[in-house]
């Protein structure tokens, strides 16, 4: 089916031609590098170019600085830990979910995402940079969010002083029930936040 996000489908011209795509494969299997790096280099086109154009090879989204931005994460299913972990996210853009992903070939990753929320997701694709900086910032953001989390994340921590450092990474990891709540909580915060930020830019 056609993705909602119309200007991300194709680009006119300027999708990479499967040939192109299998040799920036292979090399990147080759010499380790990621895929963006090799089609850089078989295409002669800049890494941020070449997500776009890939995305729109494998008919999918393509979420750059701005729309990661503007994108929700929902931690409450695939949470911060696997997030980090393994370089994907489950976001809500537009009312749209979406499983971003920094390897577009990574089958492994969508399927266990599906099946999780047990239905098919729309999938999109992020360079790893602007991928993990955007990690990065919700990190900040959720713990600024720090009453209810805090005293979430106190009740899993050792009672005799364990040395344990409070991160969201590890918050996430802990797959109890208390934990889930407290994500569901941080998604609808981080949500509202999102929302604020878009109407804040609309009028600039």
């Amino acid at each position: 089916c056609a993705l909602p996000i119309s200007d991300v489908t194709t680009l006119a011209g300027a999708a990479l031609e499967p040939n192109v795509v299998a040799r920036a494969r292979t090399r990147a299997l080759q010499d380790g590098s990621h895929i963006f790096a090799a089609l850089a280099r078989e295409s002669g086109l800049d890494e941020t170019q070449t997500v776009a154009m890939l995305a729109a090879r494998l008919r999918m989204a393509s979420f750059d600085t701005r729309r990661l931005e503007q994108a929700v994460p929902d931690f409450s299913v695939w949470t911060f830990g696997e997030a980090s972990r393994l370089r994907c996210a489950v976001v809500e853009f537009q009312r749209v979910r979406f499983i971003v992903l920094t390897d577009a070939f990574d089958d492994v990753a969508t399927s266990r995402i599906e099946a999780r929320f047990g239905q098919p997701i729309e999938r999109a694709l992020a360079h790893p940079g602007d991928f993990a900086a955007w990690l990065a910032r919700r990190e900040e953001s959720v713990l600024a969010m720090s009453a209810l989390r805090a005293s979430a994340a106190a009740e899993t921590l050792p009672e005799e002083g364990g040395g344990e450092q409070l991160s969201l990474a590890g918050i996430t990891n802990d797959e109890s029930p208390v934990v889930r709540i407290v994500n569901s909580t941080l998604y609808d915060g981080l949500k509202a936040e999102a929302s604020r930020s878009e109407e804040h830019t609309s009028e600039l």
